[in-house]
């Protein structure tokens, strides 16, 4: 049964219009995660400009942006319903114009995604246009981040110094006010949804992040608004995988590794708050090493 306009079509569904995500629900956020790979199968699903740069890297970098890049060609093809080498990705740096930043769908259209991958894991996500045909809606634009918390001391939530430059007055409020034993992974925590937000308005770290307040009660995420932009910020638990590759967002973070997602979009825009499903990024990128390898296509 073909899905009703508006609709999630689920993994592997196949788009009405070639090369145009013609269904899909605009609040849901597909995440795919998997560790850094290396193999030639990856390096095959890379266009000439990124085979170029990966060849300029140290191999574990080398290894992590191959494995970003393949799996982001991979994650767009699985939910727009297109072969994976006739996704075309452009990044453009705002500052200098070079061939990095901030990723890019040329095609299919209505595809908006996010990378990231200097984190201890690599992920990916997507969301999908609500409209059809050939005329896709607007896609509201996202950011992910990764983040290892590691034993207190270590990380990026490690010092106090760090709180005074990632915290503005709102968030070391909210920090104070939590167990102190929770203090070290709320603090990483909170720099993983400040990165995905930098991201998702596309201010980057040009922007102050103790401008940026992420911290709600209790710790919890709170919708943020930025440059006539209203965010908002899912934490996300990185579970297992498991058969089938999909799995939800658990209401607690996973031990050791925090991420976010943020949806932003404009203030006037009113818009349900976003679901976001994790996937084993893991089995997708099988299948470009064994294309009869169909787990992470749902079947």
């Amino acid at each position: 049964m073909a899905p009703r306009p508006g609709q999630d079509p689920g993994p592997g569904a196949t788009a009405a219009g070639r090369g145009t995500v013609a269904t899909a629900s605009s609040r849901v956020v597909h995440v795919w995660v998997a560790p850094p790979a290396a193999g030639a199968a990856l390096v095959e699903l890379l266009d000439d400009d990124e085979r170029a740069r990966r060849a300029a890297l140290p191999v574990r970098a080398a290894n992590a942006f191959t494995t970003g890049r393949a799996l982001l060609r991979l994650a767009v093809a699985e939910r727009a319903g297109v072969p994976p080498e006739s996704v075309v990705l452009a990044a453009r740096c705002p500052t200098c114009g070079g061939a990095h930043g901030r990723v890019r769908v040329v095609h299919p259209r209505g595809v908006e995604v996010s990378v990231t991958r200097s984190g201890p894991l690599v992920a990916v996500a997507v969301l999908q246009a609500d409209g059809r045909g050939h005329r896709p809606r607007r896609v509201d634009d996202i950011g992910v981040d990764v983040v290892a918390t590691g034993p207190e001391g270590t990380g990026p939530g490690s010092t106090a110094p760090f709180a005074d430059v990632a915290l503005g007055p709102r968030d070391r409020r909210r920090l104070v006010r939590v167990p102190a034993a929770t203090r070290h992974a709320l603090l990483t925590t909170a720099w993983a949804r400040k990165e995905a937000v930098l991201k998702a308005t596309g201010a980057g770290l040009r922007t102050d992040p103790r401008g940026i307040a992420v911290l709600g009660r209790g710790g919890r995420p709170r919708r943020v608004r930025h440059q006539r932009r209203v965010v908002d910020v899912v934490d996300l638990a990185l579970p297992a995988p498991r058969e089938g590759g999909t799995s939800p967002v658990p209401s607690r973070l996973g031990a050791g590794v925090v991420a976010a997602v943020a949806v932003a979009r404009p203030w006037w825009r009113p818009r349900r708050r976003p679901t976001v499903v994790v996937r084993d990024g893991a089995t997708l990128l099988a299948v470009a090493a064994d294309p009869t390898d169909q787990r992470a296509l749902g079947a």
